[in-house]
């Protein structure tokens, strides 16, 4: 359907002063995201501290494990409710990032003071960083006093995921727990690492490498990776390096491609569907399949990302610690996704349809639709900002066959055949 923004790794140049700990990557996405980041945990503290720039905090013990509610999501991202300050406010849950991330908007809006805390390449686009403390911080039975957290304008992929957060919880509080998922019930908890009550199911070997992922193994056309990341922050099924496109045979003809968006830069990713993938002794069809020209997840050792397209089919727990990761089987199964057949991808706003891009092979294509054309009807019905995470969005991924009629918000009129063409 739509993408899901991918993360860059971000390399802190040489500090000229004591750093507070700082967001290892990030991804801001263009129409569908996965993003990412993560909040230091500590044991009390009674005044804020500092570290090397990378260096995460001590994560205190849990009070309790306690399973808490998964808030409602346009796509199958983890979110639920963390406390900053006293005040509630929405956290996404990333195995897939390194440090924390505050919205600005919240910083701003608490008045929190802000300093500089550093300037990292984040997919070759410089980008300074920006921190504040806090007093405390409580998330899932967590409790932290007095620490920093980095802070950056997170506004453009709460809009374009459709769905509100203010903070990302990432693997340094992750890693030291165990992460348990249970879709069936919409709730997540955090287990001691090691907790001996597994849940029933598929254990998968896992690992936490020292930047932060957590890494496993997958079998795509008949090819072995290795070295394949686990994150719960991006929104696709897999993602994988354009240098091993070569060893799974997939030509041109069966490719199409979307955007993403790093940090206002627009990038065009590949698409295609993996014939037979295999994960935790399953097998899947036909599975969509993104394509990145840089290190998946901005980390150089990684040929394949998983991310929530399918582990949203399994109950889960994943325990780094524990190097263990266990599948269970879910209640109901979960239907795939639709996939666009219209080939449009853009935002909704209150001057129409403003198209970020056209995928390469598809009916919009062939309609001669262009970036920044902007659609203002679909079908004689006003197009308007409520569309963004509607359900009158879904025309784009209509029945093949089915013929749509757009109207430009300059008078023009557009006939596109849904088709599924990748």
């Amino acid at each position: 359907m739509f993408s899901v923004l991918k993360r860059g790794r971000m390399r802190p140049r040489p500090p000229t002063i004591r750093q507070a700990p700082l967001v290892r990557r990030l991804y801001a996405g263009a129409v569908l995201f996965a993003l990412a980041c993560s909040c230091n945990m500590a044991q009390s503290k009674t005044s804020p501290t500092t570290t090397q720039p990378g260096q995460p905090i001590a994560v205190g013990a849990a009070a309790k494990p306690e399973w808490i509610e998964l808030k409602p999501a346009a796509y199958p991202f983890l979110i639920v409710d963390a406390v900053l300050d006293g005040e509630t406010l929405p956290a996404l849950i990333d195995t897939g990032t390194s440090h924390t991330i505050l919205d600005l908007g919240v910083a701003q809006r608490k008045a929190m003071p802000l300093r500089h805390l550093g300037s990292f390449d984040v997919f070759g686009k410089t980008v300074e960083t920006q921190g504040t403390d806090f007093t405390s911080f409580e998330f899932a039975g967590l409790r932290q006093r007095g620490e920093t957290i980095a802070v950056l304008d997170l506004s453009d992929l709460q809009a374009q995921l459709g769905t509100p957060f203010a903070i990302v919880v990432g693997a340094d509080v992750l890693s030291t727990h165990a992460l348990q998922v249970d879709w069936d019930q919409n709730r997540l908890r955090l287990l001691p690492s090691g907790a001996s009550a597994l849940p029933a199911g598929t254990k998968v070997p896992l690992k936490m490498t020292p930047d932060g992922p957590f890494e496993t193994r997958i079998s795509i056309n008949g090819h072995e990776f290795d070295r394949t990341a686990i994150d719960t922050g991006a929104d696709s099924d897999l993602i994988i390096r354009n240098a091993v496109l070569p060893r799974l045979a997939i030509t041109p003809e069966r490719m199409t491609d979307r955007v993403s968006q790093v940090i206002g830069r627009i990038q065009v990713e590949g698409l295609f569907r993996a014939d037979i993938v295999q994960f935790a002794g399953l097998r899947f069809e036909r599975v969509p399949t993104s394509t990145t020209e840089t290190a998946v997840s901005g980390f150089p050792q990684f040929d394949v990302l998983v991310g929530m397209g399918l582990l949203e089919r399994f109950n889960f727990m994943i325990d780094a610690q524990a190097k263990r990761m266990v599948l269970s089987p879910r209640e109901t199964s979960v239907p795939d996704r639709p996939s666009s057949t219209s080939g449009v991808i853009g935002n909704y706003t209150t001057e129409g349809l403003v198209l970020l891009h056209v995928m390469r092979g598809s009916p919009a294509a062939k309609a001669g639709l262009k970036v920044n054309d902007r659609i203002c009807k679909v079908d004689g019905q006003m197009v308007d900002a409520t569309w963004q995470n509607g359900a009158q969005r879904a025309w784009s991924v209509g029945r093949p066959g089915r013929k749509v009629n757009l109207t430009h918000c300059d008078g023009r009129e557009t006939t596109l055949t849904l088709k599924e063409f990748y």
